[in-house]
């Protein structure tokens, strides 16, 4: 054996007197860098505790990780750089005197270790105290109408944090005023929020902008973004530069009526444009979608759908359209958002799915959002979803603007410029290593094309179809914009 094992089994023969714990499984026989290649091999060991102080006589559990769990020889050692201020045993690091000193865990072949430094002090110097760590502010809207009162969320993390108070800054009270958790509009221009921890060691802002009274409606950009591409529908025609019609029940696409089980036949000609305005029509129409080898398929509906993918794409970015959609049993309108290429490659869901808004014709006060992605590298599917109630006196049949504000690690969706469901990566990512160890954005963090459908049937609202006496309805787009950060 070479210097470095013999001393490797001094230490474990000391740590073994001293503490019980037992000596690890020591390969001899021949040079110590020959090593059988058979097995799954050790390719990473991690030391892990809840904290890095600790007191004199505390004992501090702590356990390692070794990656992959099934490899061939998972053993370790683990040692302490000074005995007299830290020891450790099979299960615990002990302070024994005030000072610092490191704890080390090494896999048995010495080519993987980590190190944890840790800091011993007598119990009475120690502050106990839970500092914050992050701090969060959100709004419901981000663009005001003068007069305007609408209050503040703040959230400070983690939860057990001993002092969460804070304070809220505005960089021009003129134009909005905070009083207590509220802001105030009082005139025309913008202002940046901050809510600031109580030592002033965390902050968050979201700039909002208050319309004046003279002010023509253009949507619900929130300050500080600009216009990139929109599709007003001007003209006669669809601008096939920005859509393109899908054709069919899905077959073409290799989606056997589209995932869902809909009920309709997409047509091109059920997308119109007149009147500065998009028409998708659904109607009781007969048919066919024909197979290869196989026999056709008869359809009792059509309908159109639209996707830009290829011609118009976004990554992040401020998405609205603004809509009027159908009301009836069995219509499903959709605004959404699907990659334009695959993730890890790999398709649905892992690629990620965004449906800024989706809504069930039978129930007139609803829409809702969603976000679809994978559960894990297998590709199982998981989704998140959150339901918006309208204002008393409206519903889906009237036009109301559905937007997106997509940033790194974030999405916040809104009705008429009222957020609604903000939804960060710690929720969306549900944990997959496929995303987390790409970066905190990731499946949304790259171009995502547009689609506007208005479906008939399907799962979304459990299979129900058009009552007997439908003949057509129609989903009316006004427009449909993307702002970008300037």
């Amino acid at each position: 054996m070479t210097m470095k094992n013999r001393t490797i089994i001094i230490a474990l023969i000391s740590t073994m007197a001293l503490s019980g714990c037992s000596i690890f499984d020591i390969h001899s026989g021949g040079d110590s860098n020959e090593s059988n290649d058979s097995g799954i091999h050790v390719t990473s060991i991690s030391l892990n505790v809840n904290k890095t102080v600790i007191a004199v006589n505390e004992r501090l559990p702590y356990t390692v990780s070794v990656t992959p769990s099934d490899a061939s020889d998972p053993e370790y050692e683990i040692y302490s750089s000074d005995e007299s201020i830290l020891w450790v045993d099979d299960a615990n690091i002990i302070g024994l005197k005030v000072g610092t000193a490191s704890i080390t865990v090494s896999s048995f072949d010495g080519d993987f270790e980590d190190m944890v430094t840790f800091q011993v002090m007598r119990e009475e110097d120690i502050d106990h105290s839970v500092h914050p760590e992050s701090i969060s502010l959100s709004i419901n809207k981000n663009v005001l109408d003068i007069g305007d009162v609408i209050p503040c969320v703040v959230d400070v993390l983690p939860e057990e944090t001993t002092d969460k108070s804070y304070r809220l800054n505005s960089t021009d009270s003129s134009v909005i005023r905070v009083e207590n958790s509220n802001l105030r509009a009082l005139k025309a221009g913008s202002a940046s929020i901050t809510a600031i921890t109580n030592d002033g060691g965390l902050t968050d802002s979201i700039t909002v902008s208050v319309r004046g009274d003279d002010e023509e409606f253009d949507g619900y950009a929130p300050y500080g973004y600009t216009l990139s591409w929109n599709d007003e529908f001007d003209g006669n025609s669809l601008n096939k530069s920005y859509w393109e019609p899908m054709i069919g029940n899905g077959y073409n696409y290799g989606v056997w009526e589209w995932g869902n089980s809909e009920r309709q036949y997409y047509k091109e000609e059920n997308a119109t444009v007149s009147g500065g305005k998009l028409h998708i029509t659904a109607k009781k129409e007969t048919a066919i979608q024909e197979r290869k080898d196989e026999d056709p398929v008869e359809y009792q509906y059509t309908s159109a759908r639209l996707r830009t993918t290829g011609k118009v794409s976004t990554t992040y970015g401020y998405i609205e359209a603004r809509m009027k959609l159908p009301a009836g049993t069995g219509m499903w309108p959709a605004f959404w958002m699907l990659p334009e290429a695959r993730y890890a490659n790999k398709g649905w869901p892992m690629n990620g799915e965004i449906d800024i808004m989706e809504a069930k014709g039978r129930i007139l006060n609803k829409s809702s959002s969603a976000l679809h992605i994978a559960s894990n590298e297998r590709n199982d599917h998981v989704y998140d979803t959150h339901e918006v109630t309208f204002p008393s006196g409206q519903d889906i049949t009237d036009y109301h603007c559905y937007g997106l504000e997509w940033n790194s690690g974030s999405m916040k969706f809104s009705l008429d410029g009222n957020i609604y469901w903000s939804v960060t990566s710690a929720t969306y990512q549900h944990n997959n290593p496929a995303y987390t160890s790409v970066n905190e954005s990731a499946p949304f963090d790259r171009p995502f094309h547009l689609l506007l459908n208005l479906a008939v049937g399907g799962q979304f609202d459990g299979g129900r179809q058009p009552d007997d006496s439908f003949i057509s309805a129609e989903m009316d787009v006004d427009y449909v914009r993307i702002f970008n950060k300037a």
